[in-house]
């Protein structure tokens, strides 16, 4: 009697300090997710460098029970690992860095889950997201606006036998056709086309070694210095050429966007940016009041001149701080749905954001063009309908997982990671609701004070056909640019390697006809500008073929 007391006594307290299931004599067998099974021999992850170990996928499809016992079927293998994040790397659930390997310990890239096949991949700890959906619900967002964000699922995982709870798997934010499709630099790309991409870059924390520091310090009230981290390529890779590019590009950028002619389509920021992907950042950011949206894991992504060359914002990353109420900064800590994010310098943080969101929301158009994108977005993706079902789908789906994994990590009523406004449900189904109300909050107020008037002015940007080469490939003497603006009137060729093929030239008639006579087969660029030789809008890609 008295064993069968203790024995009972120390299951209700393991319960209540959280002792790991397995402790408990709970051992994990299936589940409805994914099953990831790590082993490292032994050997403790660190944070860098990579350890070499070994592991298993298991998913035996949608509605089937995928068990601990089965072989990996998704994948099986040797894999590097560490430990990743910030902040997130010293949970005790931490966050990790995967790169799959052969067995020689080189590279290898594999399509997990059908998806598009690499070798780079995370697992992202669910420690500071009791809802196990705040990154899921904001890349959902992001790639139904028409953008990349990283794919991902929720999964189980298992340590060297140990239960580690819930994880979201997902796509590393990297230069790829899959992922951000941009070209490849090599080290060999000094000039020319090859040097305007493609980059990625992002705000986020710096060294002297990492970074460059931009001309302009961040907005108001505190003025404090910008720093922007390479990112693609690699600071440790990036050469001497490319960093300055990128720099000269970054402060055209926003030379042009602080100056009295910062509105103006031809003069100020838009011959830089894409708008539309920085409206459609600066709207999902906002539903979820980010606090690192603009600040840290702000990522930018900007192709050759020939492919585009505008500067893009995105992909979004890092929500595990966001979608809730943080007992930080007035903004944040607002339990109404108010304050904007963008903002966040009001708050002096530990990561000054550059003056962009607010110099861009002072201009009329970018304002207008933000508000009508956000009404079309509420009346689909962002609809109160469409998001609950959403995250319903998800909650429905860990039905029996959230279980063990809060078993495994005490933390539902409890803050952790961050310092989150009272009161914190004790329950997983509490948590889903009030992330529910704090949505409809947060879309309702948004409703009432997002900046600009849909239809109040017209656009500064009439349609116009879109700026292209016709015909292209050319097989005559000639081709047209059309779509070109007023202050397009001259025109240079260059091949691909950047040399010059024809000096700037004035258009010889008003259709844009630019000659061609005596080129021989093969790709070229041509560059518009104005008559003072200013460059006036992307570089275009000509292929001639077809002459004998």
């Amino acid at each position: 009697m008295i064993m069968i007391r203790v024995y009972v006594f120390l299951l209700i307290w393991g319960f209540l300090l959280g002792l790991p299931c397995f402790l408990l004599g709970q051992t994990f067998t299936q589940s409805t997710l994914p099953i990831i099974k790590i082993s490292t021999g032994g050997q403790n992850i660190p944070d860098e460098p990579k350890i070499t170990a070994r592991w298993e996928i298991i998913d035996n499809g949608p509605g089937r029970t995928n068990f601990v016992s089965d072989q990996g079927n998704v994948y099986a293998g040797p894999i590097g690992i560490e430990r990743r994040g910030a902040s997130s790397g010293g949970y005790p659930q931490a966050s990790y860095a995967i790169e799959l390997q052969k067995e020689d310990g080189s590279e290898q890239s594999a399509p997990l889950f059908g998806w598009p096949e690499e070798s780079d991949w995370t697992l992202i700890s669910n420690y500071n997201d009791r809802s196990l959906m705040r990154n899921l619900l904001s890349y959902r967002m992001f790639q139904g606006m028409g953008h990349y964000a990283p794919r991902a699922r929720l999964v189980e995982v298992t340590l060297n036998g140990e239960y580690r709870g819930i994880y979201l798997f997902c796509e590393r934010i990297k230069r790829d056709k899959g992922r951000v499709d941009i070209a490849k630099m090599e080290e060999e790309d000094l000039a020319g086309d090859a040097l305007t991409g493609g980059y990625i870059f992002k705000i986020d924390y710096f060294d002297g070694s990492n970074s460059w520091q931009s001309a302009y310090p961040s907005s108001p009230p505190f003025g404090r210095p910008i720093h922007y981290v390479y990112y693609t390529p690699k600071p440790t890779d990036i050469q001497v050429a490319q960093k300055s590019y990128l720099q000269n590009f970054v402060n055209n950028l926003e030379k042009a966007l602080y100056s009295n002619q910062f509105s103006d389509p031809a003069q100020g920021y838009r011959q830089y940016l894409d708008v539309e992907s920085f409206i459609d950042y600066l709207i999902v950011q906002e539903v979820a009041r980010n606090i690192d949206g603009f600040k840290k894991s702000s990522y930018f992504w900007k192709d050759r001149d020939s492919r585009g060359g505008l500067l893009h914002a995105g992909p979004v990353w890092d929500f595990d701080w966001a979608w809730k109420n943080i007992d930080e900064c007035d903004i944040f800590r607002a339990t109404n749905g108010s304050g904007f994010a963008y903002r966040i310098n009001d708050c002096n943080g530990d990561i000054p954001a550059p003056g962009w969101f607010p110099r861009l929301l002072r201009d009329t158009f970018f304002a207008n063009r933000l508000r009508c994108r956000y009404d079309t977005l509420r009346k689909g993706l962002l609809s109160s309908e469409q998001i609950v079902q959403f995250m319903d789908s998800v909650a429905l789906s860990v039905q029996g997982a959230q279980t063990r994994h809060f078993a495994r990590w005490n933390i539902l009523g409890v803050s952790t990671g961050t310092p989150e406004v009272p009161p914190i449900p004790t329950s997983y189904a509490g948590e889903i609701s009030k992330l529910k109300t704090w949505i409809q909050l947060r879309l309702t107020w948004l409703d009432r004070n997002l900046p600009g008037r849909c239809g109040a002015t017209p656009s500064a940007e009439p349609p116009k056909v879109p700026l292209q080469l016709v015909p292209n490939p050319a097989t005559p003497d000639h081709t047209v640019v059309q779509g070109r603006a007023a202050n397009q009137t001259h025109y240079a060729l260059y091949d691909v390697a950047g040399r010059t093929i024809r000096p700037l030239a004035r258009f010889p008639d008003a259709t844009g006809t630019v000659d061609l006579t005596g080129l021989p087969n093969g790709v070229y660029l041509i560059r518009l500008a104005e008559s003072n030789g200013k460059t006036v809008g992307p570089l275009l890609r000509l292929v001639v073929e077809g002459k004998q």
